[in-house]
């Protein structure tokens, strides 16, 4: 996780690319949490599911779908799913139970999409996210959507600030980037960068983090 608004600046001037991962279909990305310690991201396809478990990342296409969930399996390792919960086998015969953490589930799925900043808030729901191509801004509980190109960003290194100006014929939007410690007014949750956004003239808050 980048700990401050410099690195944050160098990360997104610079290009990255998300690793390639073959595509049977629009996917579903969720965090799974199994006890013990133990979790793992899964992208969850129509033919195939790709997992990040500790340490190494797999494909299992798909053996099984029926009712009662869907069936992943390579040989060596297994994958049971069904709504939030799931059953992974791993090649020492150690079978873990595991549930669906939807709010992370989230923020994952904006990473995988290649999204390198992300920030939420309240009172109306909002979030952004900032990638190398496009700035999306959700607002008003998801009811409106704005798109913008992504401009340079203004990095202020001494203030720990980062700044981005950016607008289209109908919409200007102006988000400010500070390296402080900022907690979600709703959920408690923490964050590393405290987010303010001003849309044609109207102020929202929230917090935010690097995806990288």
């Amino acid at each position: 996780m980048l700990k401050t608004l410099t690195v944050l600046a160098l990360l997104l001037t610079a290009c990255s690319a998300a690793p390639s991962r073959s595509s049977s279909g629009p996917g579903q990305v969720l965090v799974y949490e199994c006890g013990n310690g133990v979790e793992f991201v899964a992208d969850i396809r129509p033919r195939q599911t790709w997992l990040f478990l500790p340490g190494q990342t797999v494909a299992l296409p798909l053996v099984h779908s029926a009712d009662s969930g869907n069936r992943y399996g390579n040989g060596n390792i297994r994958f049971w799913n069904k709504g939030d919960t799931a059953l992974l086998d791993i090649p020492d015969g150690t079978t873990y139970d595991c549930s669906v953490n939807r709010a992370r589930s989230i923020w994952e799925d904006a990473k995988l999409r290649g999204v390198d900043f992300r920030a939420t808030g309240n009172e109306p729901g909002w979030f952004l996210e900032i990638d190398q191509e496009q700035i999306v801004l959700v607002s008003n509980y998801g009811r409106d959507r704005f798109t913008f190109p992504s401009p340079p960003p203004q990095t202020d290194r001494q203030a720990r600030q980062t700044r981005y100006v950016t607008s289209t014929p109908d919409h200007r939007l102006n988000i400010l980037l500070e390296g402080v410690a900022c907690r979600d007014d709703m959920s408690g949750e923490a964050f590393e960068t405290r987010v303010e956004l001003e849309l044609d003239g109207r102020k929202l808050r929230g917090c935010g983090r690097a995806q990288h």
